[in-house]
């Protein structure tokens, strides 16, 4: 009885019969190195889902003496593995990566034929219609997602077929599309994740189980101390809104552990957040609210207490001219000076209670910076520091208020002053930088720390046994209004720079009618 020949046995082989003629030998075209490697790269996903599915199957069968051949949608051989010696046979026979196994060339073969017919496809020894194949018996599934990307085939050196072979090409067709559909969709999640990530100014440190560094992401430069920074604070305990203060800059931390689907810690996410600013602003607004309360309590104190101060130290002065007695008088002076600080302090909170409206002309730096040197030096010499004026040369203006600048000027150096000893050092001088002009104090006094530099402007604060921490607060908000800027320089032991920083002006032939201006 002579067998049935199944209906797609002579499907093949008629459509082999318009390419090739029967032959022992098999002659496939052939990709040159450059060719496949740049073939296999683009077909990455493809090699890397086929290898994923098939690497745990074939250890778990060990004993099997089949190959597995993966090829793209031309037809191109990408890839092989399965049995050594399977393997092997199939490339002295001619069939290895970077032929193409197309029926044109191959004849009907399992791979082939799943490309050709874009179904599954299997043919048991003699089936095939090329005798170099007739020692095989092969099964193949095409990779359809969307469109065709390539197919999939196991190769069994016997004339015959195990029927669960062709069962494990089909689920491994279609485990390999899902592999591809998730590694996408992985894809997609990552580019949008990182996509996030580089709208947003936030700094992610990602640590695996272990603690070690897997990935991070920093959206402006920083240093290696606040990076270790990051990661041993990544390593602690989760927390919400952890605060991280490095190199004058602030860091708010939020920390979680990552689970696996299992339950078990997969690693550690820090995320952190720079709010330096927002803590600036913070206390700035605090300092705003301070200054609202008392602005109102000081302004009527300091009216009441000022009227009746300049009464008492009148009397006083003219008591002192009736004394004789050298003891009486001295007792007097000192009281007199008291009363004199008590009007500098008073002075002060009028002057934040109620400034004075600025009355802006064109100001010559090196003529104001000479008027402050002259009015100063006599206190210099009384306490023995020496004091040297740098004069900048006449001809550099600002738009401004004399005397508000003088006052800027003369309350740095007074502060100078106030931090040296004998035969410490004062430098006033004053440089141009393009459009700019730097009005310099320099002192080798006592120096400050980073944090009473930082504090320096903050109303109130001081390091003095008297007075009110308001000289420089008030200093800082008379160069803003000149849109200038003030800043301090400063470590214990090296003494203070403090630097003005002023827009110059041309000064013109005549002075404006209306020079007089608030701000």
């Amino acid at each position: 009885m002579t067998a049935r020949i199944r209906p797609e046995v002579v499907g093949g082989w008629e459509r082999c019969r318009i390419w090739l003629r029967q032959t022992d030998q098999l002659a496939l075209p052939r990709l040159n190195q450059a060719d496949l490697g740049r073939i296999c790269q683009r077909n990455f996903p493809l090699i890397r889902a086929a290898r994923a599915h098939f690497n745990r199957l074939l250890k778990d069968m060990a004993s099997w003496q089949g190959a597995v051949l993966l090829c793209d949608s031309e037809c191109w051989l990408v890839d092989m593995m399965g049995a050594p010696a399977a393997v092997e046979a199939l490339r002295q026979s001619g069939i290895e990566t970077g032929v193409n196994v197309d029926e044109r060339y191959l004849g009907n073969n399992g791979i082939g034929s799943a490309i050709a017919t874009r179904q599954l496809a299997w043919w048991e020894g003699a089936e095939h219609y090329h005798r170099a194949l007739h020692e095989w018996s092969t099964a193949g599934a095409p990779l359809i997602s969307g469109s065709l990307i390539g197919a999939i085939a196991v190769a069994v050196p016997s004339p015959t077929l195990d029927p669960s072979l062709i069962t494990l090409v089909q689920s491994a067709a279609v485990a390999i599309l899902n592999w591809l559909e998730v590694e996408a969709s992985r894809e997609d999640t990552l580019r949008m994740h990182h996509s996030l990530l580089s709208q947003i100014e936030y700094h992610v440190v990602y640590l695996n189980a272990q603690g070690e560094m897997v990935q991070e992401r920093h959206p402006l430069p920083i240093s290696d101390r606040v990076r270790c920074a990051m990661h041993a604070l990544t390593r602690q305990e989760e927390a919400d809104h952890a605060e991280l203060t490095l190199d004058d800059q602030v860091y708010q931390a939020d920390i979680r552990c990552l689970y696996d689907s299992t339950g078990q810690l997969s690693g550690k996410i820090g995320v952190f957040r720079n709010v330096t600013q927002l803590k600036r602003l913070e206390a700035r607004a605090q300092d705003a609210e301070k200054l609202s309360l008392l602005t109102s309590l000081t302004a009527g104190i300091a009216h009441e207490i000022r009227n009746p101060l300049t009464t008492a130290r009148g009397f006083l002065q003219l008591f002192l001219k009736r004394l004789s007695s050298e003891e009486d008088k001295r007792f007097l002076e000192l009281t007199i000076e008291e009363l004199d600080r008590i009007h500098h302090l008073v002075t002060d909170f009028m002057s934040l209670a109620r400034p004075n409206p600025p009355r802006f002309a064109h100001v010559d730096v090196a003529a104001l910076l000479e008027a402050v040197a002259e009015f100063i030096q006599p206190e210099m010499s009384l306490h023995s520091v020496r004091f040297d004026v740098t004069p900048l040369p006449r001809g550099v203006w600002v738009w401004g208020d004399e005397n508000q600048l003088k006052q800027v000027v003369l309350n740095i150096i007074q502060n100078a002053l106030q931090a040296c000893t004998q035969n410490d050092t004062i430098r006033l001088s004053a440089r141009v930088h393009g459009q700019m002009v730097d009005i310099v104090v320099e002192d080798t006094g006592l120096g400050m720390d980073p944090d009473q530099v930082r504090r320096a402007f903050t109303p109130f604060y001081t390091t003095k046994a008297s007075g009110t921490g308001l000289g420089l607060f008030i200093c800082k908000r008379i160069v803003e209004a000149h849109q200038g800027k003030i800043d301090i320089d400063s470590a214990p032991g090296r003494g203070t720079r403090v630097t003005v920083r002023l827009q110059c002006t041309h000064k013109p032939e005549r002075e404006p009618r209306n020079a007089d201006a608030t701000v």
